[in-house]
């Protein structure tokens, strides 16, 4: 499948000086940048289940000790 996404001069170029950094391909850079947004909202929801009560953490000592 194939799309375009227009951006500015700028744009591209930061675009082009990160890929050449990370030695990655658009479509790498692409695919990695769904992968955060689906560790977002993965983590997201699990501080608000926290928040609300629903899920609990563990004291990092325990942690530890279990380790």
């Amino acid at each position: 499948m194939r799309f375009v996404v227009e951006m500015d001069d700028e744009q591209y170029q930061r675009l082009e000086k990160t890929l050449k950094k990370s030695g990655t391909t658009i479509t790498e850079a692409i695919a990695d940048f769904f992968d955060d947004i689906d560790d977002v909202h993965l983590a997201e929801e699990r501080l608000s289940e926290v928040v609300s009560g629903a899920e609990q953490t563990i004291p990092w000592e325990q942690v530890k000790i279990a380790l």
